[in-house]
């Protein structure tokens, strides 16, 4: 989880051992409040889909694969610290064509996502961000094969991520009017 305050000020270093390091982004009304992680797809509760180990390389033990009938579905368990706006990402392989699916918090769809072909079962790419705002507390986001949905896919991750901001520069123009020199 996050700090609740500042972090120290340390050259010590520390380690991970998720497959993507945390990040914190600070919030502008006080202390860190949202970190980027990945949840692998084989850790997350599985409906009448499976964990596939042949088509390397995965980031964590393995993809979920056989996802490719509605009422299949992915669901992960995610607690948030504090309510923060987050970009979902989801990791995938697909030697199909462009493939959809529904994106559910709490039971609820928020989105359809998808992506083109990979072009091959190992070959991974990432989904583009939806992005939601999760409030503080414990969601269910679930990626499931609803009707109208298509083809076939492997899962391998659900990366959860602080959108950044960016401040748009702001320029000052000062002018000065300089006195006519004289060329006599």
């Amino acid at each position: 989880a996050p700090p609740t305050t500042a972090a120290p000020t340390s050259t010590a270093s520390t380690t991970s051992t998720t497959s993507a390091p945390p990040t914190t982004v600070p919030d502008t009304n006080g202390p860190p409040t949202c970190s980027s992680v990945r949840h692998e797809a084989e850790a997350a509760r599985l409906t009448a889909v499976q964990i596939d180990t042949n088509w390397a390389p995965w980031s964590g033990t393995g993809v979920v694969g056989w996802f490719d009938t509605p009422g299949d579905a992915i669901t992960w368990t995610i607690t948030i610290p504090t309510t923060a706006t987050y970009d979902l990402t989801f990791g995938y392989a697909s030697a199909r064509p462009t493939w959809t699916r529904s994106l559910e918090l709490d039971g609820t769809r928020i989105a359809t996502t998808g992506g083109p072909t990979t072009g091959a079962w190992n070959r991974y790419a990432t989904t583009t961000p939806v992005t939601t705002t999760l409030t503080a507390g414990t969601h269910l986001i679930t990626l499931a094969y609803r009707t109208g949905n298509t083809e076939y896919l492997n899962i391998d991750y659900l990366q959860l991520t602080c959108p950044t901001t960016t401040s748009t520069p702001t320029t000052t123009t000062t002018s000065t009017t300089a006195a006519p020199t004289s060329t006599t």
